[in-house]
């Protein structure tokens, strides 16, 4: 299975003078745990992601304000990025290396997408299921 046919294409993103309690409010909104930080709104490169957990461990934790805290202050700067062209058995390979649970997708320099460990999972079961199916029927 490609990366393609399991990444999430709904982003959030994000700004690095945007604060944390933005950042925030945009996943929750979207139901993510993970943003991608562009420099401004003009420049399509990425400089970063941040987590909720992000959030959580190096701002609410330390007792600092979510309304203080810029986004380029917390966020990961060592992006783990994968083709959309990759198989789904790389992208786990690249995650469990990295000790991560998403990736974001890039092809020519875009961004596509992210996939997460949980829409691996989700492929694997919809996956097996329609062979299942498919015995069924034989």
């Amino acid at each position: 299975m490609k990366v393609s046919e399991l990444m999430g294409k709904d982003l959030v993103i994000v700004y690095g003078g945007d604060t944390a309690k933005k950042a925030a409010e945009m996943m929750a909104r979207h139901n993510h745990g993970l943003a991608t930080v562009f420099d401004n709104i003009h420049d399509k490169n990425i400089i970063g992601v941040v987590a909720d957990k992000d959030i959580i461990r190096k701002v609410v934790a330390k007792g600092l304000s979510c309304d203080g805290t810029f986004v380029s202050d917390i966020m990961v700067k060592d992006v783990k990025s994968i083709s959309p062209d990759e198989t789904t058995s790389a992208a786990m390979a690249m995650m469990l290396k990295e000790n991560i649970k998403r990736l974001i997708v890039i092809k020519n320099g875009e961004l596509q997408g992210i996939l997460s460990s949980n829409d691996i999972i989700q492929g694997m079961i919809k996956y097996k299921k329609e062979l299942l199916d498919m015995a069924i029927d034989f």
